[in-house]
């Protein structure tokens, strides 16, 4: 078996296997991370909800007196969250529009691949015409290759970010409970802490309320942006590396082509 048969029949059976691009799986696992985000969320904002309820209990108040506090930080919380899930979904989105892009280029240099090994087939092809097909022939075999190459990574940077976002989300929207815990710590603390609420309660309730705004939720705001900036970081850098292996593969195609 020549060299040439060997080349064509390994070619038929890449061929055969192939499936290129698989859309449809793809699509499955977003919605799938969708699916999980979204479950995240609910349970993350119910936590809050149940946390500031929490709350209103210990101080001795009535939890009518405050729902516009809980439902302003609810909503300030919802935001934040909103930021997180546009940021991770932005990053799926566009490397998938990459991996879509290098399998669209793939799909082609396999129908090229195809078009040359049949005027091979044909056997009516000049000598120099001969070489020529055989120089593409074999260029089209190593892009097709290549492109795979940039597919896999794309197919690493989407299960990457569906990863991070998950591990990010519980980080960034964990609610602490040390606040609830300090009222466990003894019994004396437990009757100081009747004494105060009873006398006190609303006021300690409305600073509870306070500092949540100003501190909690502000050191919130500021973590967050700080994870999306990062995240925009990473996509821009991944980003170029697509383009450089892009243009790596079209010089190693020409080059090989015009030898």
């Amino acid at each position: 078996m020549s060299d040439r048969d060997i080349l064509y029949d390994k070619l038929n059976k890449n061929i055969r296997s192939l499936h290129g691009l698989n859309k449809d799986m793809a699509m499955v696992e977003l919605a799938i991370y969708q699916k999980s985000m979204d479950a995240l969320e609910e349970k993350k904002v119910e936590e809050l909800n149940n946390y500031l309820k929490n709350h209103i209990k210990i101080f001795k108040q009535n939890k009518d007196e405050f729902d516009k506090e809980i439902s302003a930080i609810i909503n300030k919380y919802q935001l934040e969250i909103d930021k997180f899930m546009t940021a991770y979904e932005d990053f799926y989105v566009q490397v998938f529009k990459l991996m879509t892009d290098a399998g669209n280029e793939q799909n082609y240099t396999i129908a090229k691949l195809l078009e040359t090994k049949n005027s091979l087939l044909d056997g009516d092809n000049s000598v120099q015409d001969e070489e020529r097909l055989n120089q593409e022939l074999l260029a089209n075999a190593e892009k097709k290759l290549n492109y795979s190459v940039i597919i896999d990574e794309c197919r690493a940077r989407l299960k990457w970010c569906s990863e991070k976002a998950q591990n990010d989300f519980e980080q960034l929207f964990n609610i602490s409970n040390v606040s609830l815990e300090k009222y466990d710590k003894s019994i004396v603390s437990k009757i100081r802490g009747l004494f105060s609420n009873i006398f006190f309660g609303k006021n300690n309730c409305k600073k509870f309320f306070y500092e949540f705004n100003t501190k909690q939720l502000k050191e919130l705001k500021s973590n967050n942006k700080r994870n999306i900036i990062e995240l925009y970081t990473i996509l821009g850098a991944v980003r170029r590396q697509i383009k450089l292996t892009n243009i790596q593969i079209s010089k190693a195609y020409n080059e090989k082509v015009k030898m």
